[in-house]
């Protein structure tokens, strides 16, 4: 993972410590600043898989609900990145 990629990690990782409702926000200002759609996903799987057996599934729901957005695993009006339509 590049440094740019471990540095988003970590902040998410301070997002959810902090709120995790804020990770969707999180999540679109990445998306805001350039950041692909494959990147975000990386940093998102990276975390979900650091928080995918803990007791509480706070942190996880909160990783997982807004990955779904991000790969468009929901409404098209609530994707992250939505698909090209031409």
């Amino acid at each position: 993972m590049s440094e740019s990629l471990s540095r988003f990690v970590e902040q998410l990782e301070a997002v959810l410590d902090s709120n995790p409702r804020d990770v969707l926000q999180f999540a679109i200002e990445l998306r805001d600043s350039g950041v692909a759609k494959d990147e975000i996903t990386l940093v998102f799987d990276a975390v979900r898989s650091r928080h995918s057996t803990d007791q509480d599934s706070t942190k996880c729901d909160a990783i997982l609900d807004t990955m779904d957005l991000i790969t468009g695993w929901c409404s098209p009006q609530n994707a992250l990145y939505p698909e090209d339509s031409t």
